[in-house]
Formats: structure tokens, sequence, C-alpha cells
């Protein structure tokens, strides 16, 4: 499954500055706007869900005059993933950092015992 943060957004008249898309797109998630030289722009959302929703909410709206057309710039198929995908990557996903934590806070705690703990501890083999 493939997580979406990044859609295309055109055509931008030129008076359509990096700040109106900015101030325009924001409500749907907290995001990075790029200007192209092409007349579109690249909209990068930090979550998957702020995009899609952004996506939904405004393909096909007016801006200054032009229909906006929104779609996927990394992938313009449509997202046929379910809920329950989405839901299951999430829980691989959670299981994995927790993993990765506990593997580092061990690797703190063997920092942390001094020297002698642990020629102790090899000793009574």
């Amino acid at each position: 499954m493939v997580e979406r943060r990044t859609l295309s957004v055109s055509p931008l008249s030129g008076t359509v500055t990096r700040e109106v898309l900015h101030e325009v797109f924001q409500p749907y998630g907290h995001l990075t706007v790029t200007m192209q030289d092409d007349g579109h722009a690249l909209l990068v959302y930090e979550s998957p869900a702020a995009a899609r929703l952004a996506k939904q909410a405004m393909h096909n709206q007016p801006l200054h005059a032009a229909a906006l057309k929104l779609q996927w710039a990394d992938d313009s198929a449509p997202d046929t993933s379910t809920l329950s995908e989405q839901l299951a990557h999430l829980h691989s996903m959670v299981k994995l950092l927790g993993t990765e934590v506990q593997i580092i806070r061990a690797g703190l705690d063997m920092k942390k015992k001094p020297s002698s703990t642990l020629l102790l501890k090899r000793g009574r083999r």
C-alpha cells in the first residue's frame, strides 16, 4: 500500500502564489507548497489522510477563475486500499517501532551498567 502525501494542483493563474495556495490548503493539514514553472504546484502534506481530504474537498473547486485539478503527484492511480488494510499496515508499523525501541533501550541499558557488573556476570558462567 502506498501512503501518498503529495498532490499536484493545476492549472494555476499568474495571480496564484505559494502563499495563496498555503492559505487555501492549510485547513486540511500541515503542508509544504512548492511552485513549479509549468503552471502547477506540489502540495506535500505531513499526513496521507490530510492529503486525501484536501483532494476530495478541493478537486474541481474554483481558485482565481480556474477550476483546480488535483491528482496524486507520485501515483495517478486511485487509492484502492480499504480502511482495514490501512489499519493492518499501521498496526504492523507500530509493532516494528515497538521492537526497535526495545532494542535501543536494551543497548542503552548495557552502556549504563558499570564494567564490574558485566565482568561479574561473565565470570558466573
